[in-house]
């Protein structure tokens, strides 16, 4: 589905324009919602899911240095 400020922007926005300027507009369909464009994501995250090699928060292929937390530090004493 599209977000709200894209449905105003072209469905009101760009239509508006368009027919100031005396011009016909048509709307392309978008993905949104359509079953293979949800199962094509779907398939995506099942196949991250499976490899192990990405259960690393920053992969080794998306970031130039991968950054890695630094270990907790231990708990404050308690206070007097």
């Amino acid at each position: 589905s599209d977000h709200m400020e894209v449905l105003y922007d072209l469905d009101y926005e760009a239509a508006r324009h368009a027919e100031q300027l005396n011009l016909e507009m048509f709307r392309a369909g978008t993905a949104g919602t359509h079953p293979r464009f949800i199962r094509m994501i779907v398939e995506l995250v099942e196949e991250r899911l499976r490899d192990a090699a990405w259960a690393e928060p920053c992969h080794q292929l998306c970031c130039p240095a991968p950054l890695h937390m630094p270990p907790p530090r231990p708990p404050a004493p308690p206070a007097p």
